[in-house]
């Protein structure tokens, strides 16, 4: 929903560097506010802005690669997603067994602050042709 709302008046970047900065802030809000209430409605904003990202890489990557190598580009990208999708929570898990649970947002706001990098790496939307 918020992806379809954004699309049309923003350019990929914007809306990535837009949605990781809500996504950072309200981890900023659950890492300081410490009352359940708050965390709880944090957390799920939180996972609504952060929910339209991987549909927006995969639409990115997919318009920059010549159709010959966008299947194999795509495995790829979906499968390092599901690398990091299976490594996270154990990582989490190890960490909140440790008892640093709660430097947990901010390592996650670290991460969207890199995953905004990552944007700016990004090359000029054109698509490639092939010979």
């Amino acid at each position: 929903m918020l992806a379809y709302a954004l699309e049309s008046r923003l350019r990929e970047r914007s809306f990535a560097l837009l949605i990781l900065s809500l996504a950072a802030g309200f981890l900023a809000v659950l890492w300081a506010v410490k009352n359940v209430h708050a965390d709880a409605v944090a957390m799920a904003l939180v996972g609504f802005f952060l929910g339209p990202i991987t549909p927006k890489i995969l639409s990115a990557v997919s318009l920059r690669v010549p159709t010959s190598l966008k299947g194999v580009v795509m495995s790829m990208t979906i499968g390092l997603g599901l690398i990091g999708s299976s490594t996270g929570p154990l990582v989490f898990g190890i960490v909140a067994g440790r008892g640093y649970l709660s430097s947990l947002p901010g390592v996650l706001i670290v991460l969207a602050v890199v995953n905004a990098a990552g944007w700016f790496l990004m090359p000029k939307q054109k698509r490639i042709r092939e010979d």
